[in-house]
């Protein structure tokens, strides 16, 4: 299933420890490594996102149970998506298009704040 979103958000769950590297190069695609995926799904060369905010604090808790303190990311959705088999229609999708980090805000509290403030020194 395709998904055309031209004027929505996207909202991605991260660890907080990445947020310096997606400030500096954006949200790019899985490079092959494995995350919370299991064994014999391709990640590779996609990136994964939710089109709203309770699918990636869903994301988000799978995070912290297994990884450390989360994130929660937003963005522009980047033109056409793919629904993601794993989530059952759940709201999951991916995309094999980056996202500029200039576009990318962070979730701070209950606030939303430009991520560039997150580079790393």
């Amino acid at each position: 299933m395709r998904k055309r979103t031209p004027d929505a958000l996207g909202y991605h769950a991260t660890t907080m420890d990445a947020l310096p590297s997606i400030a500096d190069a954006g949200l790019l695609p899985n490079d092959g490594t494995r995350g919370f995926w299991p064994d014999g799904y391709d990640v590779t060369g996609r990136l994964f996102l939710c089109d709203d905010l309770d699918g990636a604090r869903y994301y988000a808790d799978m995070i912290e149970q297994g990884a450390g303190p989360a994130a929660i990311l937003r963005f522009p959705l980047p033109g056409m998506l793919r629904a993601d088999p794993m989530t059952d229609g759940g709201g999951g999708w991916w995309t094999s298009a980056p996202v500029e980090a200039a576009s990318i805000e962070l979730l701070v509290g209950d606030r939303w704040t430009p991520l560039a403030g997150h580079r790393a020194p």
